[in-house]
């Protein structure tokens, strides 16, 4: 005869009761046949699992919630500055070089050379290069010492993607929750650049030498 099993959980996701329609409950369970308990303890991780997947997502989304929102304060109150003022911070402040912000904010080196000296960026132009300082406060709010380095540096050994490359005003929220140690460098890859692996693979890596310095090797005679 078939039996079926209800389990009873709590809050938690623990198992606290299990009864059949054969009138066993969890204690007729442990002493069943090599395997049930096996069995029935696996229904058990797997519901824990899925419910914990569940409330990771969730705490993941909240999370992230929290850094966009403080980008966007800091943009809401870096727009009414004149963009002079916003690119010496970028500069004086954090030292970011004019190439890398060119390249990030997606406007060339001559028109930052402009905007430095008489203004006269574009609405869409000024709200770019507001989210990137406040992309750049941000990191420094969660530990990031010297975020103009640690924007150059790549995310994993042996490949050559930096959150430079990665940098845009959607993916800045993922970035900081990196720069947070809060998620790992290959999950943010994984999430905004799936073909990374292949796109930014490097002939090279860093390895720690004999005296304990890093050094840059070359993969192909590491590996013969």
């Amino acid at each position: 005869m078939a039996r079926t099993v209800w389990i009873e959980q709590d809050m938690t996701g623990a198992m606290t009761r299990a009864e059949s329609t054969s009138g066993w409950s969890i204690l007729d369970l442990l002493g069943q046949t090599p395997g049930t308990s096996d069995r029935m303890l696996d229904v058990q991780w797997r519901q824990m699992r899925q419910s914990n997947q569940a409330h990771a997502a969730q705490l993941l989304k909240g999370h992230r919630l929290t850094f966009a929102e403080s980008l966007a304060t800091y943009v809401h109150e870096i727009v009414k500055l004149p963009i002079r003022d916003t690119l010496q911070e970028l500069s004086n402040v954090w030292g970011m070089a004019w190439a890398d912000v060119a390249r990030m904010v997606g406007i060339s080196v001559p028109a930052l050379r402009k905007w430095r000296v008489s203004g006269g960026a574009s609405g869409e132009n000024h709200r770019r290069v507001a989210e990137l300082l406040a992309f750049i406060r941000v990191l420094h709010e969660v530990g990031v010492k010297e975020p103009a380095g640690w924007i150059s540096i790549p995310l994993v050994d042996g490949y050559t993607v930096t959150p430079r490359h990665l940098y845009g005003s959607n993916s800045a929220p993922t970035l900081v929750d990196v720069a947070s140690s809060s998620i790992s460098p290959t999950i943010a890859l994984d999430e905004l650049s799936p073909g990374w692996r292949e796109a930014y693979s490097s002939e090279f890596e860093v390895q720690a030498s004999a005296d304990g310095q890093s050094a840059i090797v070359d993969r192909r005679q590491m590996h013969g």
